[in-house]
């Protein structure tokens, strides 16, 4: 009896010590699988040539962005001044017919171009006068009050209009100097860019289409289709399912 006590002993000791052995195992592959997904996810997820084409890119955009960012900025004061001394200006303009005169200057509007007469110094533009003549047409049947009115709203209008092109300009070159600096897009601040860009895209065009209705110009030098406002908003979902993602698995797109 003594000896199957024995024998029964050694057995379940023998079987404790192969399941701990096996379990040390199992936590030694597992770790080993853990180390190296961690591996592969560190490496970048795209290759040299990729890698360029992403980073030339986003320093274009970026050069460009702030290119235009500072040329809108430049341009502000201007559009200021001019509502300043529109009044001015306007009690000494006469319309008649094709032809605006300023006291000693005088601009013709024909159906190729505009000619401007400085005393005895004629200068000739050939461009679309479709604006023009409504220009003309508006200055002709409308008192000098409403007219000024009617300029004063479409430069405050205009303001705001470049003043929203700024800020959307800054957000887009801030986005595109992150790309360039870090090694992954997807993150908090950067997906909080792309929603706001997407705010001040919607912004600007309802700022533009208020312009085009109330303004004297039926155009505005700023153009945005509904789709590509739905389409940023689209993108900041996407950032922002991304940019959770990268806290779960440290992925990066560059070295």
């Amino acid at each position: 009896m003594k000896e199957v006590k024995k024998e029964s002993k050694t057995k379940s000791t023998v079987s404790k010590k192969t399941k701990l052995n096996e379990e040390k195992k199992e936590v030694k592959v597992k770790s080993t699988r853990k180390k190296a997904t961690t591996e592969k996810i560190d490496k970048a997820l795209l290759n040299k040539k990729e890698q360029n084409n992403y980073s030339v890119l986003s320093q274009v955009i970026y050069i460009v962005s702030k290119f235009f960012r500072i040329c809108l900025m430049i341009f502000l004061p201007f559009i200021v001044l001019s509502m300043v001394f529109l009044p001015i200006i306007f009690k000494r303009f006469e319309v008649s017919a094709n032809i605006i005169k300023f006291d000693n200057v005088s601009v013709i509007v024909r159906e190729d171009g505009i000619s401007a007469k400085l005393g005895d110094n004629v200068y000739t533009v050939e461009c679309n006068t479709f604006e023009f003549d409504k220009i003309l047409t508006f200055l002709s049947n409308n008192p000098k009050p409403t007219i000024i009115f009617r300029f004063e709203v479409s430069l405050l209008i205009l303001s705001i209009v470049i003043i929203l092109a700024i800020y959307l300009l800054n957000y887009i070159e801030s986005l595109f100097k992150n790309f360039i600096t870090n090694k992954t897009p997807f993150t908090k601040e950067n997906t909080n860019y792309v929603l706001k860009i997407a705010i001040f895209l919607l912004a600007l065009k309802v700022a533009s289409f208020c312009f085009s209705v109330v303004g004297v110009f039926t155009k505005c030098f700023v153009s945005i289709n509904i789709l590509s406002i739905l389409i940023m908003f689209a993108i900041y979902y996407i950032f922002k399912y991304a940019t959770n993602m990268q806290e779960v698995a440290n992925t990066k797109m560059t070295d």
